[in-house]
């Protein structure tokens, strides 16, 4: 028997090694997989008659994983069980599967932090046509044409589905967040209501909207900046009756398993 059968039946014979291996390796595998228990984006959702995976389509994104080794333990999670295949499968010795795993982690993990940005929500074609669409109306507007921006048709006319989910989104898991809150406190009486980003911004949005009415009133009825300044308090409007009606549509939503928000979105 050589030192390194030796040292196995050795290992294999300790309980407190075999404890401590399995606690390292459920560790790795939480690491491995956190996304899936803590994050933002929902694993799957029903939305307007569709489906969507949302956390799926961003899990190589360095927009939403900006921390080069969230990224990375993302690229190794998804490459993790083909590594345990080709181990099973193939007659390589293990530091040759290694050597390849470790290559092709590396390699996506430097093209999705450098040279590939995932977006789902960004369409570069409806963008462009939103530039050209923008400064025609500018133009018109120099040559006395009425102010017609900003108007919320206008916006979600250039706006793909993802970008659509994610406007809604945002709105929804505020919202979810903040109820959560309030049921956490609503036995504590003294308890003021918390001061989440739900709450933050419903305030924010209120005094916005009172300080464009005063704004009205004090303008000329006529004018180019009354005109701008009513489009702009439409919007506002418009914007938050769109949001309140399209979460209605959200008739099925799978969240993170443990946490369904990173701890960022609502520190």
């Amino acid at each position: 028997m050589n030192f390194l059968e030796d040292t196995k039946r050795r290992f294999w014979r300790q309980k407190a090694a075999l404890v401590g291996s399995y606690t390292l390796l459920i560790f790795f595998l939480i690491a491995l997989y956190a996304p899936f228990l803590a994050s933002s984006k929902p694993i799957a959702l029903y939305y307007n008659g569709e489906w969507y995976f949302p956390l799926f389509r961003y899990y190589f994104s360095s927009i939403v994983f900006s921390k080069g080794i969230d990224l990375f333990f993302n690229i190794l999670g998804a490459l993790f069980p083909l590594f345990l295949l080709t181990l099973k499968l193939s007659k390589w010795p293990r530091w040759r599967v290694s050597l390849m795993m470790l290559t092709l982690v590396t390699t996506f993990f430097c093209i999705f932090s450098f040279f590939i940005t995932i977006d789902p929500a960004n369409d570069k074609k409806l963008t462009m046509q939103k530039q050209i669409a923008t400064k025609e109306l500018v133009a018109a507007e120099k040559e006395g044409a009425t102010s017609s921006l900003p108007q919320l048709s206008f916006e979600l006319h250039y706006m793909n589905d993802y970008a659509k989910v994610n406007l809604v989104l945002d709105a929804y898991e505020m919202k979810e967040q903040h109820t959560r809150l309030l049921k956490a406190l609503s036995q504590d009486t003294s308890t003021v209501s918390p001061y989440t980003l739900y709450s933050m911004s419903k305030q924010n949005k209120k005094e916005r909207i009172e300080h464009l009415q005063k704004e009205l009133q004090r303008l000329p009825a006529q004018d180019t900046k009354t005109q701008k300044v009513k489009n702009t308090l439409t919007y506002i409007q418009d914007k938050d009756h769109w949001i309140q009606k399209q979460m209605g549509k959200i008739t099925f939503i799978c969240m993170p398993f443990i946490r369904p928000l990173h701890w960022q979105d609502d520190a």
